[in-house]
This record gives C-alpha cells, sequence and structure tokens, in this order.
C-alpha cells in the first residue's frame, strides 16, 4: 500500500525498495509476489473510497486462490492508514461497506505510519520536528485537511487510528500473525508513532515489533532508495529479516 498523503501516486522508489525486498527473500528461498493497489486519490476521492478499493483488491486476491494466511499488508506513510483502515474494517464494520469475511493476515508492516493526520497526538514533537524531517508539519496537515474535512465522528478512528477509544484495537491479535511498525526519530509523527505502538499495539499483540530509527526521516528507507537505490542504514534489512521470518 503506497503512501502519498492520499493525494500523491507512489514515487519510484517504493516500487525499487519492494523489488530489493522481493529479490533478497528470493535469495532464501522465500518467493514471493508483490501486488500494488493503485487507489483513486483526492480530489477524485477521499473515504471510503480508497479503503472500498483496497478491500475488492483483498477479495480479488482471495478469490484468485491466494490464502489471506499468506498475505503480509505492507505500506508507508498513508498506505498504513489505508492498513489500518483495512484492520478497522474487520473489527468495527463501517455501514457504508460491505463487511469484510473473517481472516487473518501472515502479517502487517507499518514503515513510518500516519496514524495523526491531524497532528494533535504527539503535537509538540509534530512541530519541532519539522526542522529536521524531510517533510515539513505544514505540508503534511496541508495534505491531511481534505481527508479531515467534514468527517463524521464515526470515521475518525479509520483516518485517525491513534485517537480511536482504547480497545479499538483490542482485538488485533486475531488478525495478524506479526506486526512490525518503524518510525524515524527525526520524522515530525515520531510522537505519534510512540502513541499509537503504546495505546493500540503493546498490550494487545503477543508478536509486535516497534522500531525506532536513530535520527530518521520519515519514509527513510524508500529516500535511500531514491537516493542510492540501495539500503544505507539498517532498516530495510530488518524488513527483509521482519518478513522472512513470517515465511518460516
Amino acid at each position: 500500500m503506497p503512501g502519498g498523503g492520499y493525494v500523491l501516486p507512489p514515487f519510484d522508489s517504493f516500487f525499487s525498495f519492494w523489488r530489493y525486498v522481493q529479490l533478497e527473500l528470493a535469495a532464501r528461498n522465500i518467493q514471493v509476489g508483490v501486488a500494488v493497489l493503485s487507489y483513486n486519490l483526492i480530489p477524485n476521492a477521499r473515504f471510503p473510497s480508497p479503503l472500498h478499493e483496497a478491500q475488492s483488491a483483498i477479495e480479488y486476491l482471495i478469490q484468485s486462490g491466494v490464502k489471506s494466511e499468506n498475505v503480509e499488508l505492507v505500506g508507508d506513510s498513508a498506505g498504513c492508514n489505508l492498513i489500518l483502515q483495512i484492520l478497522s474494517h474487520i473489527l468495527h464494520p463501517l455501514p457504508t461497506l460491505k463487511p469484510f469475511e473473517a481472516m487473518r493476515f501472515r502479517g502487517a508492516c507499518l514503515i513510518s505510519p500516519w496514524v495523526s493526520p491531524s497532528g494533535e497526538i504527539g503535537a509538540e514533537t509534530f512541530r519541532r520536528n519539522s526542522k529536521t524531517d524531510v517533510i515539513s508539519s505544514d505540508d503534511l496537515l496541508l495534505w491531511a485537511e481534505p481527508s479531515l474535512l467534514d468527517l463524521p465522528d464515526s470515521a475518525l478512528p479509520f483516518i485517525e487510528p491513534a485517537k480511536a477509544h482504547e480497545a479499538w484495537f483490542s482485538d488485533i491479535d486475531r488478525l495478524a500473525e506479526h506486526i512490525l511498525i518503524t518510525s524515524g526519530g527525526a520524522e515530525c509523527m515520531h510522537e505519534a508513532h510512540n502513541y499509537f505502538h503504546e495505546r493500540h499495539l503493546k498490550d494487545y499483540h503477543s508478536n509486535g515489533q516497534y522500531v525506532v530509527q536513530k535520527d530518521g526521516v520519515h519514509d527513510e528507507v524508500l529516500h535511500e532508495f531514491a537516493l542510492y537505490n540501495r539500503p544505507v542504514g539498517e532498516l530495510a534489512p530488518l524488513i527483509v529479516n521482519w518478513i522472512a521470518t513470517g515465511f518460516r
């Protein structure tokens, strides 16, 4: 699930990184396919349109013979927001969409997840790290504005998962075998990631992992591939190892 604040298409580095992951797994005799969701963007589509498209894509894979327990949901930034929408819709079905059939995924990998588009969770860090991140807090708020505009209270936990009530993800353990969240210590969203992990994952998933990249920026692993087309730090190999472990 590519990011982009629901306003931008995926960058080339998104495809380069996941191709790297695919090849690294193949070198370990783990053969995987990579399916990328191309969802409609603002202003042509708003919530819950991307969720509906994601649900249709997953159902297509299942109907094609792929078992949900062999599916790793992976993404960055707003793509992670969409992954969390999928999990939320399974746990708390939106009345405007058909419910998901009960399923359990292999896992969910959330790279720099957009868990508080409003910037209100971890607001101090959100503003302070605008000086150190690759995306300013002002730009993030600008991208978030159309997603939050006229959003009904019932939809808030889907777009702003960090603000969901404490038990919202209490059954997340039954939806994914393992979960990985990564955060950069220098990114605007870092404190929101801390908050989301502490409030919604730490006590509810027995195989959840939270990794903070010291001085890392938003989606740093993708920027490595944009600049060098190869991993530079430790995060890319860590993600490969995490996925490989899930398929053993």
